[in-house]
């Protein structure tokens, strides 16, 4: 197929938490669109019901009637049938589309979602249709040490064994999940490749100043680091550096403020207050030298980051946590310097490490992007994803929905302690917490 054809294809996206136009899975959805723009027919995205588009947005069809990021791991099966009836809407869309060929993807993933994907798959079977699920959410609880002991490892087991059996292609972005998939439960999955979901432009070669230019690109989280961060920037010589430090909160916890109010106060660290525009956060990445990513091991092991691939893009040296799925390619690639997981003292040193030896990690840089781009690249994603069509696989057995229920029940809280859970993940309780942030955020 030439570059400038296009075959009769329609892809789709599954992505029932989008609801705004900011955020992470909304530009990849975005990045996949532009780059296949010259190669598929048709291109939609089913998002969440409360989706306001724009008047060029018509490939975006409001779809899903409550968000799922919320719901994982399930309360109860019941979670699953709002979801359901979502799928079956966009179903119906798939089914009218006119397309040679059709991929449904859902990147923002879990093996919960996978199941109730499966279930809808085999009540409206589809014709010409491929189905992959990228399993991200909800991970980290699979690459904890004590994942075989939890209530949740016989789950997974449960629905692994009836989901390889199925049509269903389930992927992983990350090694460290792929090596989890296949120790625990003898299941090997593809790899979906990781991108830079960011939009830079042309990217033009910075000018290096006098005084190497740090930022902290993240926000106020413990799984992020910030009071490893703080820490480290106490015992660092901050004369020999800027640094930009980004204090947005969007999860509300007690210490988070007091972090933020224990950064030292010198004319060389700049606070980068509230959330930022993609133009704005574009231009904070562009105008670093080094990024600092001390992302925690129990969060990040196996977890795929936005900005460290943005970093890569942008050929940034990083300062980033050893032990991290971003730590893992630094030390492969060179671009950068480690530090063992939640060790502030140790950070500080890769801090002032990385001032003495920039020329160097700066080349490592340049060279890291071009061994990325081979395994991580856009056009890597794009192939796996128009890969082979397994429309004539079949299910071979009925899912065992009732079995599963039962399993959930077992493992879930009941009565007042469920209807307790409940509240504290409904939207009007969304919405506290959101309201809550804005106010924390004012004081």
């Amino acid at each position: 197929m030439s570059i400038n054809s296009k075959e009769n294809i329609a892809v789709f996206s599954l992505n029932p938490d989008l609801i705004d136009g900011y955020g992470h899975y909304l530009h990849y959805d975005l990045k996949i669109k532009s780059h296949l723009s010259s190669q598929v027919s048709d291109f939609y995205i089913f998002a969440h019901q409360s989706y306001q588009h724009t008047g060029n947005q018509n490939f975006i069809i409001p779809t899903f009637a409550k968000k799922t990021y919320d719901d994982i791991p399930l309360l109860s099966y019941s979670d699953l049938e709002k979801y359901k009836d979502g799928l079956r809407k966009a179903f119906a869309v798939i089914d009218k589309t006119d397309a040679d060929k059709k991929v449904v993807y859902q990147y923002m993933g879990s093996i919960w979602h996978a199941w109730a994907l499966a279930e809808i798959m085999q009540e409206i079977p589809l014709q010409n249709t491929t189905f992959k699920i990228n399993i991200f959410h909800d991970r980290a609880r699979l690459l904890t040490g004590d994942f075989r002991k939890s209530s949740y490892f016989p789950e997974y087991d449960f629905m692994l064994k009836q989901l390889t059996q199925s049509p269903l292609q389930i992927y992983t972005d990350t090694y460290e999940s792929q090596a989890a998939f296949e120790q625990y439960f003898a299941v090997k999955t593809p790899y979906f490749p990781m991108f830079s979901v960011s939009n830079f432009g042309e990217i033009k070669e910075k000018a290096i100043g006098d005084t190497i230019q740090f930022c902290y690109p993240g926000n106020v989280q413990k799984a992020k680091g910030f009071d490893v961060l703080v820490e480290a920037l106490k015992e660092t010589d901050l004369n020999a550096g800027h640094f930009k430090i980004r204090t947005f909160i969007s999860y509300l916890q007690k210490e988070l403020k007091a972090w933020i109010d224990d950064l030292p106060t010198h004319p060389n660290i700049e606070v980068v207050e509230g959330s930022l525009s993609t133009e704005e956060y574009s231009k904070l990445l562009q105008e670093a030298d080094v990024i600092l990513l001390p992302y925690r091991a129990a969060d990040f092991g196996g977890r795929t980051s936005g900005i460290y691939a943005d970093a890569v893009i942008l050929e940034k040296p990083v300062v980033i946590t050893r032990e991290t799925w971003g730590g893992t390619y630094t030390e492969k690639y060179g671009n950068g310097i480690c530090f063992s997981d939640g060790n502030a003292k140790e950070m500080q040193q890769a801090i002032q490490q990385i001032i003495k030896e920039y020329p160097q990690k700066k080349q490592a840089a340049i060279e890291a992007k071009k061994q990325w781009l081979r395994g991580n690249g856009i056009h890597a994603f794009s192939d796996e994803l128009l890969s082979q069509n397994t429309d004539n696989q079949a299910f071979i057995n009925d899912l065992p929905s009732s079995q599963l229920k039962e399993f959930l029940s077992t493992h879930r809280p009941s009565g007042f302690a469920l209807l307790i859970k409940r509240a504290r993940s409904s939207d009007l309780a969304m919405q506290l917490k959101k309201h809550w942030i804005k106010f924390y955020h004012k004081i």
